[in-house]
């Protein structure tokens, strides 16, 4: 009897239009976030300014980069096109175009960015929620 209830509250089936709020809600602070608050553009552009001893590339980076071997750095151009790749999977993501797609894109994009960010020092945890929320959402 127990394990009903328990199931019926959290598994039972939610209303689209549920889901379709939070997805409008997380898209649309992700993008103001890396649109206006944080400056995002900004933070890549200074960050591949620094010199090669500076970076040294976290984990999840370095699995993205798998093909081009451990350790390798992207030129400006490619985290740039990867940025303005993030913001149209997030405008798509936003307005409920191609949404699991856009969403999936979205989230890939960020945590790439992001990885990017982290990969020069200075970690913060609250974008880690973001993601983390994306990928669910994906």
């Amino acid at each position: 009897m127990m394990t009903g209830l328990w199931r019926r509250y959290w598994f039972s089936p939610a209303p689209c239009f549920d889901l379709a709020v939070v997805r409008v809600v997380v898209c649309a602070v992700q993008l103001f976030w890396v649109l206006v608050y944080g400056e995002q553009y900004r933070a890549l552009e200074a960050r591949a300014a620094l010199a090669d001893s500076f970076f040294d590339p976290l984990i999840i980076l370095n699995a993205f980069h798998a093909l081009f071997g451990w350790g390798f750095r992207p030129d400006f151009e490619i985290v740039g096109a990867i940025f303005f790749i993030s913001i149209a999977a997030g405008v798509l993501s936003l307005v409920g175009l191609l949404t699991n797609l856009s969403l999936l894109i979205f989230a890939a994009a960020s945590v790439y960015l992001q990885a990017y960010v982290y990969s020069f020092g200075d970690f913060h945890h609250p974008e880690a929620v973001m993601m983390i929320a994306l990928s669910v959402l994906a």
